[in-house]
């Protein structure tokens, strides 16, 4: 899925990229071997890139920064900087002290993990 798929190019702590390899194929096709992945027999290897000189930047629409952030389906439902409903921060002027940041998107994954069976609501998406 695209979640492994973008995690396999990151450390465990998930902010860091791994280091990318390129290689020359045999037949003459250039690839790209990012994470754990290891560079196939046929292939020459042309330059590794280390994780210093490396910037993830992904890009799309609420539903896809959403579901990114682990959070799929709370795109209309709920506000994607905190932890306030679309009923709540439909009220342009009203600002949320519990913003979303590493730490709390952690603190609510290990609380989903812990209750699968947490309610809509409660998981805030």
């Amino acid at each position: 899925d695209l979640n492994s798929g973008l995690c396999s190019i990151l450390e465990d702590d998930r902010k860091t990229p791994r280091r990318i390899h390129i290689c020359k194929q045999e037949d003459g096709e250039y690839i790209i071997v990012a994470g754990r992945n290891t560079i196939p027999p046929n292939c020459d290897l042309l330059k590794t890139i280390e994780s210093q000189d490396i910037t993830v930047a992904i890009t799309g629409d609420l539903a896809f920064y959403a579901l990114m952030l682990g959070k799929p389906g709370m795109d209309s439902k709920w506000c994607f900087l905190c932890d306030l409903s679309a009923r709540e921060w439909a009220c342009v002027h009203k600002v949320n002290d519990n913003m979303w940041n590493n730490d709390t998107l952690n603190a609510k994954r290990y609380a989903i993990i812990a209750n699968s069976k947490m309610k809509a609501h409660d998981r805030k998406g």
